[in-house]
């Protein structure tokens, strides 16, 4: 056993209000009075009271003194103690934090997240849905899945942890989900620097209500499992590539939890707003922009080595992240060591972003009309507007800031001029740059998913390309011919389908291998465009739900206990052809358990009115949703299936779940109800809803027939 895993541990339970909302339940223990008074020098009460009214000019301190306190607490009481059990045992510690991509909910919940995730082995979070950038109105809330992935690549990168680990993919497309989704998922989260994927959730059993609990199951449950491994084996290598890699970035951007800490409670929604909207708009338009970066704390800088203009760390080791310019999002309180550091960065030639409006409290007094003073004296570029402005707005004011900003990427679209401003598309391509053994490694992804882009790619390593290929394990250097060198950088032509990936190593010695040209495709040409005359074949029995039921409840008064009481469930549903061959599946009720488990809840099944005795381990869906061979019993025109079950002292069971027919047929609607017809052979490209499969999950296969003439090969015969 390598590690174990925390879950989302929290130090209150934000849960009624995660968000940007007013209500959050503040921390408390019975340690924090003498703590309190211990560290800080005053009563708590102070600290309390100023979480609920305007305590004065004090405010400000009064509140960020409370949440500091009780964040160190949390770590010292929990987390602490827990890692250094794991060291004893020679254990991880990893795991993920409640609310890594809600700044609300991830301050509410964990108080400062480098100092909660900095016990643990591996940075980590959950990425939860399908969703890449945010989307605020989604069913889910403003989830935030640029946010939690960079919080945990930050916590490791600038705490020196050698894995960043996510718990990837609970109701990402649910049962909708595809291994493209998946693919393009990781994609997502590997160039925000996870690189160590824990798939949510490989089930044991989806019987019952756990296939509505968190789902997909990625196991054998999934119509995509017997070609999982294509996946599972793309993903392990892609997050090999990048595991013990040096991430090579200059940017930071800062997290504004003082602010918060500051306006929560009592809650300031305007300010709460600017903060959290201006740090994610922050985040996403430098992504857009190919501007990677960390995301640091006030800690974090005041633990870091400043030197030459530059942030180093982690302090003391060989290779630390050099980190030369900050972003600091509108943030109306930071601590006054701050303050003092961004002095001496300014000074030395470090370059710093403060976007409006600045802070005019400071953590240690509160009003602080000095920190303003000072805040305004620095040499700073000042943007204002980002947590209001609209994307395309934002991508143009911070562009100009970074005018002059090496980066280590520039792209630009092939098929528009140089100049394009933002909306071009390559808003959509975000990267991360890593090196790992002398090799410097690109991975550029295509976040859009209904459209591809060819564009012109300037990379700042110099050595020898090659595309890596994770889906095989092969490095293919690039041919020469595909190779540009201009003004110190390599420029290569890529191709990126929609929701596709490249992944390019640069080396000082040229790799050995097969040379790979970078466009899909033979050289790029079309052989030959096929029409619609697809053929399409499903590859196991169709099936028809049955969910709509009548319960007949009937007392046995005659029952020796009188306790005992049966219930009968009936369902009918027509069939157009005779069907020798079926399979009836009863999620449920065969396996339910009357009291702890100990026996089981009495059942019989008929269908038109045969008693259907042996039941099986299921092979459609699952192995504890039961089948039986029902064919035989069955007739053209209307069938009857029964269920009748019996309480001695206990509740009779119920249908919960839909059973399900399950065999070679088609459906087709009639009379406002499926009725199974004989299949035909379906055409086309279309749904398969229309070819008589609204409900089938399981794989088709499609097929054509073509020729090819001389015309149509290359030299080679290809």
């Amino acid at each position: 056993i390598p590690a174990i895993f925390t879950d989302e541990p929290a130090f209150n339970n934000p849960s009624a209000t995660p968000y940007n909302e007013a209500g959050g339940i503040l921390t408390w223990s019975p340690v924090l009075e003498d703590e309190f008074l211990r560290r800080k020098g005053y009563p708590v009460s102070f600290a309390l009271m100023a979480q609920t009214r305007d305590m004065g000019p004090a405010s400000a301190r009064y509140r960020c003194d409370f949440w500091e306190v009780a964040t160190d607490l949390y770590g010292e009481s929990f987390f602490r103690p827990v890692r250094e059990y794991c060291d004893t045992q020679n254990l991880g510690y990893i795991g993920h934090l409640l609310y890594e991509g809600e700044l609300v909910g991830l301050t509410r919940s964990q108080g400062d997240f480098f100092k909660a995730i900095r016990n643990l082995t591996y940075g980590g979070c959950d990425f939860l849905t399908d969703l890449t950038w945010p989307v605020p109105s989604t069913p889910w809330g403003p989830l935030n899945n640029v946010a939690a992935p960079k919080f945990a690549s930050s916590a490791s990168h600038l705490l020196g942890k050698t894995r960043t680990m996510s718990e990837a993919f609970g109701l990402g497309s649910r049962w909708a989900v595809s291994l493209r989704t998946l693919r393009h998922l990781t994609d997502w989260q590997v160039a925000l620097g996870i690189n160590l994927i824990l798939q949510h959730a490989m089930y044991y059993t989806i019987q019952g209500f756990r296939k509505w609990d968190c789902p997909p199951s990625e196991s054998y449950q999934n119509p995509f499992w017997p070609h999982y491994r294509l996946y599972a084996d793309y993903a392990a290598r892609l997050c090999e590539a990048f595991r013990d890699a040096e991430h090579v970035c200059s940017i930071a951007l800062l997290v504004p939890t003082r602010t918060l800490w500051a306006a929560l409670e009592p809650f300031d929604a305007e300010v709460v707003s600017q903060a959290v909207r201006g740090f994610e708009n922050l985040g996403e338009a430098l992504l857009r922009l190919q501007l990677d970066h960390d995301y640091i704390s006030e800690e974090l800088l005041w633990d870091a080595e400043l030197e030459n203009g530059a942030f180093a760390l982690p302090a003391g080791v060989d290779s630390p992240h050099r980190l030369t310019t900050l972003v600091v999002p509108p943030s109306r309180t930071l601590s006054l060591r701050t303050v003092e550091l961004l002095e001496s960065f300014t000074a030395q030639g470090g370059r710093l972003v403060l976007c409006e409006p600045s802070a005019v409290f400071s953590s240690e007094k509160g009003e602080d009309p000095e920190m303003v003073r000072r805040l305004k004296g620095l040499t700073a570029l000042r943007v204002g507007g980002t947590a209001e402005d609209a994307l395309a707005d934002r991508l143009a004011k911070l562009r100009g800031v970074f005018t002059d900003h090496p980066k280590d990427v520039e792209i630009r679209r092939l098929d528009v001029d140089a100049g394009s401003p933002a909306g071009d598309g390559t808003e959509n391509v975000i990267f991360s740059h890593y090196r790992k053994a002398g090799t410097d490694l690109y991975l550029l992804v295509n976040t859009d998913r209904e459209n591809g882009i060819s564009l012109e790619a300037a990379f700042a390593a110099a050595g020898e390309p090659a595309r890596w290929l994770p889906e095989t394990g092969e490095v293919h250097p690039i041919m020469p011919d595909q190779v540009t060198r201009r003004n110190g950088r390599t420029i290569l032509e890529l191709s990126l389908p929609p929701a596709a990936s490249q992944l390019i190593g640069f080396s000082e010695e040229r790799f050995q291998g097969t040379p790979a040209r970078l466009h899909a495709g033979i050289d790029g040409r079309v052989v030959r465009g096929l029409p619609d005359d697809w053929r399409f074949q499903p590859l196991r029995g169709n099936a028809l739900p049955l969910d709509r039921w009548q319960c007949e409840l009937i007392p046995l008064r005659d029952h020796p206990l009188r306790t005992v009481a049966r219930r009968i469930w009936k369902t009918s549903f027509p069939l157009n052809l005779e069907l020798p061959q079926a399979r009836l599946l009863l999620d449920g009720l065969l396996t339910e358990k009357v009291w702890n488990r100990s026996v089981s809840i009495p059942v019989e099944v008929f269908v038109n009115g045969s008693r259907i005795g042996e039941f099986e381990k299921g092979t459609y869906l699952d192995h504890l949703i039961m089948e039986a061979e029902i064919g035989r019993h069955l007739r053209i025109g209307e069938n009857q299936l029964a269920i009748e079950t019996t309480g001695i002292l206990h509740e009779p069971g119920s249908v919960r779940h839909p059973a399900y027919l399950v065999g070679d047929f088609a459906l087709e609607r009639m009379d406002g109800r499926w009725v199974a017809v004989k299949p035909t052979a379906a055409e086309g490209s279309g749904s398969w809803t229309d070819f008589g499969y609204p409900f089938y999950s399981g794989a088709g296969a499609y097929s054509q027939s073509f020729t090819l003439d001389g015309d149509d090969l290359l030299e080679d015969g290809r």
